[in-house]
């Protein structure tokens, strides 16, 4: 037994003195693969205008480069079928066939030697001439018209019918902007709602970017109407549309798909019993509120479009007024902020009277009711706006007032439009631009804080009377 352990001693010790003088001949010396060099490849968003060819040719700087080992790929990413294309080759050089929008890609370099690869984004934005400017509805001689002025200040007119080849129905009334659903912003736009006072079918709805006419407001009924006649319509978020048609009120369905065909179509009106004047207050996500013409009162919707009329409570803040019976022919109501919003209406000698109030979905907040400093200067063809900061601007004839409701202050603003009638008073998104328009021209107006209305810019050549306006920026 001593023997045995002896040996076994024996043949470890030998083991660990073998180990403790092997040599280590590995070659622990590392090389970094050669990483090419990219330069060409811009920062900033490549422009492409769509059917125009998209180049792209950056520089690689690699001892590859020429050869067969390095190979290249381009991928072009967007969110709809089949959400990707893909390229092959050092430069991307193709016709550019995708919707206007603003596209990530991935420029993609394989080194076949060593299985490395390397990545470069990039962005896209696709456009068309009509991406950016300003759109114009005008009537003119009883008909009407679609304009676009470029970022270059070129004035393109008749553009509906050279585009479409037919003429659109008489009395303009709107242009209302669309978006993808709950995709907010001008890259996400879809239509343009094209509204009018007369004609069969008087809305018309066309592609933001072509101006092709890819429907009829007929058409955006599950059941159409025997007859439609257009009051106003809102639109929002969801890039659905709603307001008063017929005299009562429709909201598109979001219970679909947004990408579908249903998606925004108009079921039923909302079931009860009123009459709705084409001047409502949306707030979105919380409530609606209308005018009945025929009782006279102040009514609301809820955010998916449920009638509860004066089914509200009322709570006045000031010396208030009776919201459910107030018993005069509304002119004009504008929601100006969370605080306040305005109505004016008129009594049966023609006398105007303001109203300020404000609403919660289910409260109606009075606040006053005065005699309107302004009533005499109000015709049939006066023209408001309002901005978040409590000002408001309404058309008298050839001129154009600004009234501060806080102290009742009235004031003209200092453009002058040649004795031509106004025909547009719209502000811009900031508060600081008035938008208006007169016969053959487009004016904007500076008011911003210490201005009063002084002429920016001014545009000729316009068919007939500007009615509204949308700016792509």
């Amino acid at each position: 037994m001593k023997i045995k352990i002896s040996i076994l001693c024996s043949v470890l010790a030998c083991l660990l003195l073998a180990t403790a003088c092997y040599k280590d001949l590995g070659n622990y010396d590392y090389t970094a693969p050669e990483e090419p060099v990219v330069t060409g490849l811009e920062d900033t968003i490549y422009t492409a205008f769509i059917g125009d060819t998209l180049r792209i040719k950056p520089e690689v700087k690699h001892s590859l480069t020429g050869t067969e080992e390095l190979t290249y790929q381009w991928k072009i990413g967007f969110p709809y079928p089949p959400f990707e294309i893909i390229y092959e080759g050092p430069e991307l050089e193709e016709v550019f066939a995708l919707n206007p929008g603003i596209y990530n890609g991935l420029f993609t370099i394989f080194d076949k030697t060593n299985g490395m690869k390397y990545y470069y984004p990039f962005q896209v934005e696709g456009k068309t001439e009509f991406t950016k400017g300003t759109v114009i509805l005008s009537e003119e001689a009883g008909g009407s018209e679609i304009s676009f002025i470029k970022p270059d200040n070129t004035l393109l007119t008749r553009l509906y019918e050279t585009i479409n080849n037919e003429k659109l129905p008489g009395k303009p009334l709107q242009i209302l902007p669309v978006n993808r659903g709950w995709q907010p912003g001008n890259a996400n736009l879809k239509n343009f709602w094209l509204l009018f006072g007369e004609g069969e079918d008087p809305g018309i709805i066309v592609d933001v970017n072509t101006f092709i006419r890819s429907s009829y407001i007929s058409e955006n009924f599950y059941d159409r109407p025997t007859s439609i006649s257009i009051g106003a319509l809102r639109t929002g978020i969801s890039g659905v549309t709603s307001g008063v048609i017929n005299g009562k009120f429709y909201r598109g369905s979001t219970n679909s798909d947004p990408s579908g065909s249903a998606y925004g179509k108009y079921g039923n009106a909302s079931a009860g019993d009123y009459t709705l004047s084409p001047s409502f207050i949306f707030v979105e996500f919380q409530y609606y509120i209308g005018y009945d013409t025929s009782k006279k009162r102040f009514v609301r919707f809820t955010n998916d479009g449920v009638y509860f009329g004066t089914d509200y409570t009322v709570i006045p803040i000031g010396t208030g007024f009776d919201p459910t019976n107030v018993g005069l022919d509304l002119v004009h109501m504008q929601y100006l902020n969370s605080a306040s919003s305005m109505a004016y209406l008129k009594d049966n000698t023609g006398k105007v009277y303001e109203y300020n109030f404000f609403n919660s979905p289910d409260t109606f907040f009075p606040n006053y009711r005065r005699a309107f400093k302004g009533s005499d200067l109000v015709t049939a063809n006066t023209k408001w706006a309002g901005s978040l900061l409590q000002v408001i601007y309404f058309s008298s004839g050839d001129k154009i007032y600004k009234y501060n409701p806080v102290n009742e202050e009235l004031l003209p603003l200092e453009a002058d439009f040649e004795g031509r009638d106004v025909s547009l008073v719209k502000l811009t998104t900031s508060g600081d631009t008035l938008v208006t328009g007169t016969e053959g021209n487009l004016y904007y107006l500076d008011v911003s804080t210490g201005k009063n209305g002084n002429v920016i810019t001014r545009y000729e050549g316009i068919p007939g009377k500007p009615v509204d306006v949308v700016i792509r920026r």
